[in-house]
């Protein structure tokens, strides 16, 4: 038998269950029987993606901040006129160096855009690793942040955040 694991988003429960108990019970887990440490997200990286990301961030000053403000959805997304007016009042609050890998044309000079960079999974896994902090809206970055355990705000629109992080401590 063929088990397709893309088509569970279907089931019931999955827009109204926490996601880590909701996979864990469609693969016939208990949940109650799992820590909610074992709830996190392993994911582990290469040496040298490690390097190739630090390489590509060393010349920015610390505190970085990634900022990730598309999802691949429009209504998870925001607009890029709102990301920008974000972005504008982190630099003029803060001291972080903002980093972004989803596309966003701003000019400042704490602002460094890596998203030719972040062409795979891992060369963006690598980024998220090595920055500060993390704002993000509803998309993979914050689940590739709680595996490196960096401190990340998510900016819900179509879902309650306990149904998603529940288990992520540092989100």
């Amino acid at each position: 038998m063929l088990f397709r694991s893309g088509t569970l988003i279907l089931r019931e429960g999955f827009n109204t269950e926490n996601m880590m108990d909701f996979f864990l019970s469609a693969f016939s887990v208990d949940p109650q029987k799992v820590p909610s440490a074992c709830k996190r997200i392993n994911f582990k990286l290469s040496d040298e993606t490690i390097l190739e990301a630090q390489d590509k961030l060393k010349h920015i000053k610390h505190p970085t901040l990634l900022f990730h403000h598309q999802a691949s959805s429009f209504i998870r997304s925001l607009p890029d006129m709102k990301a920008k007016a974000i972005v504008q009042e982190i630099l003029d609050k803060t001291n972080y160096h903002i980093v972004c890998a989803s596309g966003l044309e701003f000019d400042h000079e704490r602002f460094t855009d890596l998203t030719n960079f972040s062409n795979s999974i891992n060369r963006f896994a690598g980024i998220i690793s090595q920055v500060d902090n993390i704002i993000t809206v509803d998309t993979c970055t914050y689940h590739f942040a709680d595996a490196f355990d960096i401190p990340t705000v998510v900016l819900f629109s179509t879902i309650n955040p306990d149904l998603r992080c529940k288990y992520y401590p540092f989100v």
